[in-house]
């Protein structure tokens, strides 16, 4: 009998980061390969592989919740939308003016007056 193939999810991540670099890149899947020194037949099964596990996890998600469609999209973006908090919530009462959520999961709350270039230098640190 075989054995279930499991999952190394190391490889899944850095394969989903090199995925969403190349969507964001603007390049086709040749150059970005050729810049990226990937090879191609690998790259183009690791985004087949990577999009089969997002439908099966989404159907198993809506089977779940009873058909409920799934809340996380299997391409989330390097950055979320920034959102302002009226000053009356409890999170600008402790100071903080901005909270950002990035897509590996790293939050920077920032006070009122921060310094916008530093906090683009700090998102392009924490980006893979």
């Amino acid at each position: 009998m075989a054995r279930p193939q499991l999952w190394d999810r190391g490889k899944e991540r850095t394969w989903r980061q090199r995925v969403a670099r190349w969507r964001h890149s603007g390049l086709t899947a040749r150059d970005f390969c050729a810049r990226e020194g990937l090879s191609e037949p690998s790259f183009y099964a690791w985004r087949r592989t990577l999009r089969e596990r997002d439908q099966q996890c989404g159907r198993a998600r809506q089977a779940k919740h009873g058909g409920t469609p799934p809340r996380v999209q299997p391409e989330t973006p390097a950055l979320v939308p920034v959102r302002l908090l009226p000053a009356a919530t409890a999170v600008v009462d402790a100071g903080w003016a901005i909270e950002v959520v990035l897509a590996g999961g790293s939050v920077l709350r920032l006070r009122p007056g921060f310094d916008a270039d530093s906090v683009r230098q700090l998102v392009a640190l924490l980006q893979p």
